[in-house]
């Protein structure tokens, strides 16, 4: 990854520098007891495009376990990444976190119900 590489995740105008990738990352590990990409069925390219950029696609099937509950979510993915030199300077993925965001907001709903 280069130096000035951006990081556009669901988002077109708001990246992620990446000196801040890495807290991004651990910020919503915090949620989950276990993450990451199914090894079967997932799908890369490398394409050139008709301006001479390098960029690789990749269709990527993703698995988290949410720590407080134990549901177990899997959601489609889709990366891209531009390669300069060797080196990925642009980065855009893009997926529907809806399932986790509700399962978050359940978890936070029942952690209030106990306070009270």
């Amino acid at each position: 990854m280069a130096d000035t590489c951006k990081s556009y995740f669901n988002t077109k105008n708001k990246p992620i520098l990446r000196k801040d990738i890495i807290a991004y990352h651990k910020a919503n590990d915090a949620n989950y007891t276990k993450r990451g990409f199914l090894s079967e069925d997932q799908e890369f390219e490398m394409v050139v495009t008709d301006n001479g950029e390098t960029w690789v696609n990749a269709w990527l099937d993703w698995r988290a376990t949410l720590k407080e509950s134990g549901k177990v979510v899997d959601m489609p993915i889709h990366l891209t990444y531009r390669f300069i030199d060797g080196k990925i300077v642009r980065e855009v993925g893009f997926w529907d976190p809806t399932e986790i965001v509700l399962a978050l907001q359940e978890i936070e709903a029942q952690r209030n119900i106990t306070v009270e």
